[in-house]
């Protein structure tokens, strides 16, 4: 149940009984018509970004993603790629999107989309946008360095001239990358501390801190908190181990907050 007008991740709770149901409305007294209640679905997400042109779905990379079961609830923890997906769920997720493409009218530009893909193999759409995809995705993958420009193809397309978007280069083929948030907790950011072992990691891509020193994190915020984000990549066979290693640097970076008499806590990440 949340808000129907409100950032996705915004005040979200899971109600698992009618009894909490019940408790939820009484603590929050608002317009029933304002609030969205859906069924709770598992399964392994999934964010693919690819192109439109000429009505023509052109997918380009799939990641599996990995959200928070605690708060800040489904914000987003990690991407992996490539997915794990089988090859014929991945095939119904772009004929998927081909299908709605199509059912809006949709000619030319961006798209991104988020699948819930449940343990029998079911698709279920979460969400769809004509817009470049977030989380450094595209900024880690479909560039130069892999035989694929994203942003050189999008211009191509809303200029009138062929959109030469292909990944399917060796380079991209053979890749595997790993995006790591560090989730937030309520409190005054200090400053994060990545471990030597991460900044001197020979598949560091990046390391950055998401939030200022001295801003005031909660986790009621979702994805807008998260403090900090690195990414590590390697070849494919590597997958599984660039997986734990980037588990074991999350554990490893720390996360110091202010306590309201301002002195200092420290907390590190799940």
């Amino acid at each position: 149940m949340r808000p129907a007008i409100s950032h996705a991740k915004l005040g979200l709770s899971i109600l698992r009984t009618q009894t909490e149901r019940r408790d939820f409305i009484q603590k929050n007294p608002v317009d029933t018509r304002e609030l969205l209640v859906e069924e709770l679905i598992s399964g392994q997400e999934v964010t693919t970004i690819g192109l439109v042109e000429d009505g023509n779905y052109l997918p380009g990379i799939l990641c599996d993603k990995f959200v928070s079961q605690q708060q800040p609830l489904f914000a987003e923890m990690k991407h992996r790629f490539p997915s794990h997906c089988p090859a014929e769920t991945q095939n119904s997720i772009n004929k998927t999107i081909q299908n709605i493409v199509d059912l809006c009218g949709l000619k030319s530009g961006p798209l991104v989309a988020e699948f819930l893909v449940n343990k029998n193999g079911q698709i279920y759409l979460v969400e769809i946008a004509p817009e470049v995809g977030g989380e450094f995705l595209v900024e880690s993958l479909l560039t130069d360095d892999y035989g694929v420009n994203y942003f050189r193809s999008l211009a191509r397309i809303a200029t009138g001239q062929p959109a030469n978007f292909c990944t399917t280069s060796s380079q991209l083929r053979s890749t595997a990358l790993i995006i790591r948030y560090l989730m937030p907790t309520d409190g005054q950011l200090k400053k994060v501390f990545f471990p030597e072992t991460l900044l001197t990691h020979p598949g560091l891509k990046m390391a950055r801190q998401l939030r200022s020193d001295n801003s005031k994190l909660s986790t009621r915020r979702g994805n807008l908190d998260r403090p900090a984000v690195f990414s590590l990549q390697g070849n494919y066979a590597e997958l599984e181990n660039l997986e734990r290693t980037a588990e074991q640097l999350a554990g490893e970076t720390t996360i110091e907050y202010f306590k309201s008499t301002n002195s200092l806590e420290s907390s590190l990440p799940a």
